[in-house]
This record gives structure tokens, C-alpha cells and sequence, in this order.
């Protein structure tokens, strides 16, 4: 299996953002990702094209750090959530193009004309086919000099078997929650079975709905874990390509939580080079 959809369930995207913003460090992570890109992009970065920028989180750290985002997102269920946080932040929300950022004509239809200095991919499980479909058709609306960057999971700890199953619980309240008698909740059941270098995530989500009723409801993520010794030959584009692998850096700055369970988690990045600087 060399690619798979990322999906929700209708109405699940306020409760998976209850989860991020409880355990995500976006400042400390984004701040990482800025290093790397005054590192390794051979050109100013001011701005960049963020797929998948559902509710924003990544999107709100990086504009206040003085970047000019837009954001590519397919569902609008992620938009008021998005607008609140940065509302409630005090920063003019972005610019949100409705596309599928794996669906070539949508993005001929609604790119055309614009080139970034960076684009990003970051907390989205693709497979690492559909991570190098992405370069290769986000590599028209990069400038030369400017980086492609992603992140993904690699290796198991040392001694771990992976032909197991781990579970753990948790629970977070809405970061948006009006004050008021009751607060608006969610717990999350997690199951993540390890194969080989595949970690199948089921979440079961129990929540109270509008209607004050009890509901559950349940996602499911397939992430692929990258060995250390392989990732150069598994990353590399196609002879031809203009995107030039950079060096991976890992990301240790961030709490444990952050990764999937086992695993830890590195920046993967492209570099286009086919003109002169």
C-alpha cells in the first residue's frame, strides 16, 4: 500500500484540535522550522504555502514570527477554528485556498500564477509516496533557491519489537470554550499497532455533542516510520528533478508526546536547484 486518505469524520475536527493544542508545542516546533529554513533556503523566506493548514496552529506561530502565509486546505470544517485562533491571537487571518493539495488540476486551477519561497507539510500522515508526489507537484510554484519541508517519523527505539499493540487515554477541553456552567470536552482512546515501519493509529473520540448527547466517533491514521540507514535512498527525487534533498534534522527540542509512541521525529526537506542563484 503506497498511499492512503486523511480523513475525518463530520464534526470530529474540533475535537482532534482540542488534542493538538493540548499536546502540540507549535512555538517551540516552528521556531525549529525557521532555524532550518535560514539555514539550508538559499533565498530570504517571506512567503509561504502551507497544505493542509486546517485549524491554523502551525499557520498562527509562523505569522507571528512575520511571515506571509496561505494556507491550502480541503475542509472548511477546519476555517472557524482557524479564524478564531487568530482572533483570539489579534492577528489578521490568512488567505485559505479550498484545494486537495494532491489533486493536480485543483492546483493548476487555483495556483497558477503564484511561486513561494517556502512550502510546507507538517503533521499530515502521508505515505512517503504521496510526501514525493507532493515535491514534484508543488516544484512549479517554489522559487529556485527555496525549500520544500515535511517531517516524518523514523526508527523505533533501540530494542523495541514492533509486532505489538499500545493503548493510552486521554482528555482535553476546548481551547475556544466560552466561560460558562459547563465546559465542552473530549476524551480520546488511542491504539497504535506497530508492523513493520507502519504504525496503524486508531482514535476513538467520546464527546457530548450539540445536544448534550453522549456520542462517539473514530478516526484512523496510517504512519510510516523511515529507517536512519535507508531515508537518503527512500527521500531522493527521481534523476531529472530539480528538488535537491537537504540534510534531515531531528527534532529534540520538543516534548516526547509530540511523536508517535517509539519514534522520533525528524525535519525532511527539498531545496530547488535547477537555475542559478
Amino acid at each position: 500500500m503506497n498511499s492512503w486518505e486523511i480523513t475525518y469524520p463530520d464534526g470530529m475536527v474540533k475535537f482532534v484540535d482540542f488534542f493538538r493544542a493540548k499536546n502540540f508545542q507549535y512555538e517551540v516546533y516552528d521556531k525549529v522550522v525557521k532555524d532550518y529554513l535560514e539555514e539550508h533556503s538559499k533565498i530570504s523566506v517571506d512567503k509561504i504555502c502551507s497544505l493542509g493548514s486546517g485549524t491554523g496552529r502551525h499557520e498562527v506561530q509562523l505569522a507571528k514570527m512575520g511571515y506571509s502565509i496561505i494556507g491550502v486546505e480541503r475542509n472548511q470544517e477546519s476555517l472557524p477554528i482557524l479564524n478564531a485562533l487568530f482572533a483570539k491571537e489579534g492577528i489578521s487571518s490568512i488567505e485559505v485556498i479550498e484545494a486537495d493539495f494532491l489533486n493536480e488540476e485543483a492546483l493548476k486551477a487555483k495556483l497558477t500564477g503564484y511561486q513561494f519561497d517556502c512550502i510546507l507539510l507538517l503533521f499530515i500522515p502521508l505515505s512517503i509516496e504521496d510526501v514525493k508526489k507532493v515535491v514534484c507537484l508543488f516544484e512549479p510554484y517554489i522559487k529556485v533557491g527555496g525549500v520544500i519541508l515535511t517531517n516524518q517519523f523514523f526508527g523505533y527505539d533501540d530494542g523495541f519489537v514492533p509486532n505489538c499493540t499500545l493503548s493510552e487515554c486521554d482528555f482535553a477541553d476546548n481551547p475556544f470554550q466560552e466561560r460558562s456552567t459547563t465546559s465542552e470536552f473530549c476524551v480520546r482512546l488511542n491504539t497504535f499497532k506497530y508492523g513493520d515501519m507502519i504504525i496503524d493509529w486508531t482514535a476513538v473520540y467520546i464527546y457530548y455533542d450539540n445536544n448534550h448527547c453522549l456520542q462517539m466517533s473514530r478516526d484512523r491514521d496510517i504512519i510510516e516510520v523511515l529507517g536512519h540507514d535507508t531515508y537518503v535512498e527512500t527521500l531522493r527525487m527521481a534523476n531529472g528533478s530539480s528538488m535537491e534533498l537537504l540534510p534531515v534534522r531531528e527534532v529534540t527540542e520538543c516534548s516526547l508526546e509530540m511523536n508517535m509512541p517509539k519514534t522520533s521525529d525528524y525535519i525532511v526537506a527539498w531545496r530547488k536547484t535547477d537555475a542559478q542563484i
